[in-house]
Formats: structure tokens, C-alpha cells, sequence
């Protein structure tokens, strides 16, 4: 209901809908179409009929109310507008464009059974630590964390971005991101790893929705030290997911 109409879809077809809009016991039919212009942009077409008769006062009356339903139509397609662009309404998650910053990583990797613990993840950042304290380089921000399930098990991948590119050796490798400007999908999360996994979950719907791809691996920056906040209702995660 929006401003004395009340709207109602009579029927859902594929790329379009017809409503009925209700004022003062008055029905009018309408229909609204959506129309692709590009991967990530449509139109939305709307139409009404109003029936007006021969009776030329019955004319007057019906372009005054057809012009009062135009601007409340008017007024729901701006809203309906604000809603669908804004990511955080329909996808849960303020989804927004960014270009890498960090580009020289150190990682390693382990494969288990299960899902990775704190514990495990978290041995894996320190074992990173080290390495690079004993190449006399630092961490540049947060560790980053990948985790992919395989025919094989789960592969946990941690990698930390660095001052400097630090050599492969034992379970250390280097990698390095190309900053593509804006090429980036980022999310803020605040909740544990159910939380960040519904976050990947709705940043996936967005790509399908957009028509992206991704040409590499999604990650996460754990900004909160999981190993030291046990109440995960508490931590900060933000995920970025490369796309084209």
C-alpha cells in the first residue's frame, strides 16, 4: 500500500507481472515488464488502463485520476528503485567495488578431514609469522584465509601480505594479486564462520545476478584475532572475491 492504492500481483510471468492497484474500491489492471539493457542493468516498464467512457464529464474525471495514479506509480517505482540498489536490502550485505592493495603474499597450506578449527587455522598464521620475521620482512594486514572443499577433504589456505616478496622454501610459497582496478567484490561481516559463509553465499547470487565471474580464489581478511576473541559473534571478517 503506498499513499491511499493498495498493490496487489494478480499474476507472475517470466519476465513480467501483472498488478492490480485498489483506491476507493476502484480496481485498475496493470502490467510491468522488465527489460535487459546489459549484464547487470534492466528497465522496468509499467503500465495502467483506466476506462473512461463517452460521457465527457466521465473523461474528465478519468485523466484526473489516471494523472493522480501516475505520480503514486511514479512514487513506487522510485522506492521499488532505492530497494533493488541497494545490495544490503536484497543481498543481506553492503556489497561493494574495490582494487587491491595488498599484492605480495606469502601462504601455506594444509588438507584435513573436516571443516579447519581456530586452532589449525590459526597455526598456520604463526608459522607464517615466523617465516617472515626470519626473512627480515613484516606484515602489511590482517591474514587472509581461503578454505575450498575438494574430492579430498578440505584445503585451508592462509597466506599474509607482506612488505616485500619473500622466497618459496619447505611449506612457503609467494604469490602475488594484480591491483585491477575495481575488479574486487568486498564485505564487511560481523559473526563467526556460518555468518561469512552465508556472506560468500549471497556475494555468489550477486555475481549471477550481475553476470561475473571469478578468475581466481575468494578471501577472507580476518581482521579479529580468532584466536584470542573465543565469542564469534564478535569478530570482524571482510571478504573479497575477484571477479571479470
Amino acid at each position: 500500500m503506498w499513499d491511499g492504492y493498495t498493490y496487489t500481483v494478480s499474476q507472475k510471468l517470466y519476465n513480467a507481472a501483472n498488478i492490480n492497484i485498489e483506491q476507493e474500491n476502484t480496481v485498475y489492471t496493470s502490467n510491468l515488464v522488465l527489460l535487459p539493457l546489459k549484464n547487470d542493468s534492466t528497465a522496468l516498464q509499467w503500465s495502467a488502463q483506466i476506462q473512461e467512457g463517452n460521457n465527457p464529464f466521465n473523461k474528465l474525471v478519468a485523466y484526473y485520476k489516471a494523472n493522480a495514479l501516475k505520480n503514486n506509480m511514479v512514487e513506487v517505482m522510485q522506492q521499488l528503485r532505492h530497494f533493488l540498489e541497494n545490495t544490503a536490502c536484497v543481498y543481506h550485505y553492503n556489497i561493494t567495488r574495490t582494487t587491491l592493495t595488498d599484492t605480495t603474499i606469502i601462504s601455506t597450506k594444509i588438507l584435513s578431514n573436516a571443516y579447519p578449527s581456530t586452532v589449525q587455522v590459526y597455526a598456520l598464521v604463526q608459522n607464517l609469522k615466523r617465516y617472515i620475521a626470519q626473512q627480515g620482512a613484516h606484515a602489511t594486514n590482517y591474514p587472509m584465509l581461503n578454505v575450498r572443499k575438494t574430492d579430498s577433504g578440505f584445503v585451508t589456505m592462509v597466506g599474509i601480505p607482506t612488505n616485500k616478496k619473500l622466497p618459496a622454501k619447505g611449506a612457503f610459497y609467494p604469490k602475488r594479486f594484480i591491483p585491477y582496478k575495481n575488479k574486487i567484490l568486498t564485505v564487511q561481516v560481523i559473526g563467526g564462520t556460518s555468518s561469512v559463509l552465508d556472506a560468500y553465499r549471497q556475494i555468489e547470487l550477486y555475481m549471477q545476478d550481475h553476470s561475473l565471474d571469478a578468475p581466481v580464489i575468494p578471501f577472507e581478511l580476518m581482521i579479529t584475532d580468532r584466536s584470542k576473541e573465543a565469542d564469534t559473534t564478535k569478530w570482524v571478517t571482510r571478504i573479497f572475491y575477484p571477479i571479470v
